[in-house]
This record gives C-alpha cells, structure tokens and sequence, in this order.
C-alpha cells in the first residue's frame, strides 16, 4: 500500500523508479505539475476521469469522494476548462456517463478529435485492479474489462502529451504496457503480485491539491 511504479520516457532518456511515497512523491508532483500546469502558446489540456465498477457502498463513496476532488482541483486549481473534462464512473449522473468499456472507447474517440500535438491529456483510473499474470491486468469497469494492453491501443492514436495515472490495485502491468516516448505512467503498485485495494488516490490527489495550491 506504501508504493507506487513511475515511468517516465522523453526524448532520448528513460526514467524507471519505484520508491515510498514519502520519499519520492514530491518529485513525482514536481513532474506533474509541469506537465498539467504548463502551457505552451496554443496548447490545450484535457482530463478522463474513470471510476470504476465500485463493488459495493463503502467504495463507491469513497471513489465519489475522490474524483469529485479531483474534478475540482482540475477546474479551480489548474484552470481546465469544464469541457475539456470527460467524467464516466458507474452511477451516471449529469455530466457524467457509466464507465463501461465503450464509454471509455467513446471518450477516447473524442480525445482524439479534440487534441493536438502540444496539447497535455490527463487520464486517472480510480477503483478495482486485477492482475492475470505478470505482464498484463485489467482495470475494472462496469461490464468487460480493458487490460493494459487495450488501453495502450486506445492511447496510441492520441496526440500530445500523455500523463496516465492508474491507482488501482494490480496496476504496476501498466508501466510497462503504456510505456512510450512523450508520456508519464504513474501506478498505485510495484509489483504484479500487490493486488488489494490501495489508497494511493487519496494521497496522491490530496498532494496535487496541496502542490497546486503552494505554485
């Protein structure tokens, strides 16, 4: 429950660490920061928000509560315009669709119309994970499942600058299925055999909050 896996691939240069919370989240904030915060003249920024399949009311309250906060960091913190924001989680309600696979299929589909080369694309997985062998999981979604490798299909026709963050359990696959030049992976895990439930969310966007807030 203490770590996360971070990659992080430029021009040139490859990045891999795993490391406690305490003593690398500050950097990891640092990067995002830059790349969520930073704008190049005609650049623009965009978010999906999944949460997904829940698995019963103490979840969901606790997955409502953080992407609600999120949402709200990413509106009055960093300034992203309310329809550059795609929110699915699994009780629809205004402005927000289930999160079912082809919902997702859909939002990714609208990333890719509305996006440019320059512009940053935020992606967040917030829920249940699971891991089926060593090289891929899946996040859990209501209905099928997309594995690592589904979305990194989903990804690829994207333009601009990736930041995807999965803090689900079973997640650390996920590195090494997004990797790719021009994006920041983040995972709740490091490991393919950390499966249970993590709290990585809660901090991690409690410290976004917190950092935005100090720049």
């Amino acid at each position: 429950r203490g770590r996360f896996g971070l990659f992080f691939r430029g021009s040139g240069t490859t990045f891999c660490a795993v490391k406690r919370h305490s003593k690398a989240i500050f950097i990891v904030l640092a990067m995002l920061l830059l790349a969520l915060g930073g704008r190049s003249e005609g650049a623009d920024r965009f978010a999906l928000i999944v949460s997904g399949a829940s698995g019963g009311s103490q979840y969901a309250q606790r997955y409502d509560a953080w992407r609600d906060q999120l949402l709200k960091i990413l509106r009055d913190e960093f300034g992203y315009p309310a329809d550059h924001i795609q929110v699915l989680s699994d009780s629809p309600s205004p402005g927000t669709k289930r999160s079912t696979r082809e919902n997702v299929r859909s939002s990714m589909d609208t990333l890719r119309q509305q996006t440019k080369a320059d512009d940053v694309v935020l992606v967040i997985l917030i829920g249940h994970g699971s891991t089926g062998d060593a090289e891929d999981s899946k996040f859990n979604l209501v209905g099928p499942d997309l594995s690592g490798r589904e979305w990194a299909d989903l990804l690829k026709p994207l333009a601009g600058r990736i930041v995807f963050v999965d803090t689900s359990g079973g997640s650390f696959p996920f590195l090494k299925a997004l990797a790719a030049p021009g994006r920041i992976v983040l995972t709740a895990t490091n490991s393919p055999g950390q499966v249970f439930e993590t709290v990585f969310a809660d901090f991690f966007i409690r410290a976004l909050g917190d950092q935005a807030a100090d720049t």
